[in-house]
């Protein structure tokens, strides 16, 4: 019974077994290398611009000739309370 249920729902007929996505993959390694290329330039860029943003938004928050460092101030406690994650 055990044997005859794993044939009928865990593995199917119809479901074929294929290397032919590594394969195709594989044939060509530039486009995993360009992948893995855009991938690294994204993570650096973004994180350099965010860099930027929040030591530019800490020495605004902290010059107290800045007119909006209360509403900055505000603005970055309000989300830190509720944040998605």
């Amino acid at each position: 019974m055990k044997e005859r249920f794993c044939q009928k729902w865990l593995w199917s007929d119809s479901i074929a077994v294929s290397m032919a996505a590594y394969n195709y993959l594989f044939r060509d390694p530039r486009q995993i290398l360009n992948a893995y290329g855009i991938t690294i330039f994204v993570t650096v860029v973004g994180t350099a611009f965010a860099l930027f943003c929040h030591v530019d938004a800490g020495l605004r928050a902290v010059t107290a000739s800045f007119s909006l460092r209360r509403p900055l101030s505000f603005y970055v406690f309000f989300t830190l309370l509720f944040n998605g994650g």
